[in-house]
């Protein structure tokens, strides 16, 4: 056994660098392959065993068991994590094993069935989330309306932040005053300018803003006097799409604009939005 691994060392490929070695597994295209290459030879194991930024990425779903996810999460020791929860493929039914590691999650990406779902995760992990960078939340199967709750209101430190969903957005949810980058879309049957307005106040670094809105009722309940600017937004786009009569901006059922180079201020002249 021992002249085994030693003429395993002295292999062409085992004499790389350890640093070299452990990017093999990086370029592998899934998680359980990243997993069947520590089973390679005892000196691929102990080597990516031992290189926890490999098993920083993990991606949740029915399909994987609840002690190889513990034992994934646990083998990435401090780093930061990029944590991919799907529920559309099938439920993960263990999302308490991410408590322990909340402040260690740097990127955060739903794929969920419902709003209720992004409740529960938040309640699983309700911060502080010192490290999380960025978060996703595609909900665009729902149909409900989630309940009034401050979500991931303990991750001051978040910058890009995608939100798609159905239903009437609830921006006020959501409050990330260091935030750079907003990607929202939305069909929902009726949308209140306001609660644009207000998460847009609400986050005075953005850089890049994109919004897409399908709706059949705009309700523009803001005051005319109401300015709201944004000093740092370099890229700022917007398309609504109405399908009613309440959705008129500047005379149109359809609106899109693109700002570059200098920060738009909103409402333009000839609307709200």
């Amino acid at each position: 056994m021992v002249i085994d691994e030693w003429r395993n060392l002295v292999v062409p490929i085992n004499r790389l660098p350890l640093d070299v070695l452990c990017l093999i597994p990086t370029h592998l295209p899934s998680q359980g392959d990243r997993l069947r290459v520590t089973f390679f030879c005892r000196h691929w194991r102990k080597t990516f065993l031992q290189y926890p930024a490999l098993w920083s990425r993990l991606r949740l779903t029915g399909r994987i068991d609840g002690h190889i996810a513990r034992t994934l999460l646990e083998r990435a020791k401090g780093s930061p994590l990029h944590i991919a929860f799907n529920s559309l493929l099938s439920p993960f039914h263990n999302l308490t094993i991410l408590s322990p590691f909340a402040q260690q999650i740097r990127s955060l990406k739903l794929d969920i069935r419902s709003s209720g779902e992004v409740k529960n995760i938040f309640m699983v992990i309700p911060g502080p989330l010192p490290l999380l960078h960025t978060l996703e939340i595609d909900a665009t199967g729902d149909q409900d309306s989630p309940e009034t709750f401050p979500l991931f209101n303990k991750a001051e430190g978040l910058k890009n932040f995608l939100l798609h969903i159905n239903h009437s957005p609830s921006l006020r949810n959501f409050t990330f005053p260091n935030l750079t980058t907003f990607n929202f879309l939305t069909w929902a049957y009726e949308i209140h300018v306001s609660q644009l307005l207000d998460f847009l106040e609400a986050s005075p670094t953005l850089r890049w803003v994109r919004m897409r809105i399908a709706t059949d009722l705009l309700h523009e309940d803001v005051p005319p006097e109401r300015v709201v600017t944004l000093p740092c937004v370099n890229t700022f786009f917007l398309d609504i799409t109405g399908y009613g009569p309440g959705c008129e901006i500047g005379g149109s059922s359809s609106f899109c604009t693109e700002y570059a180079g200098s920060p738009p201020v909103m409402p333009p002249q000839s609307s709200h939005m």
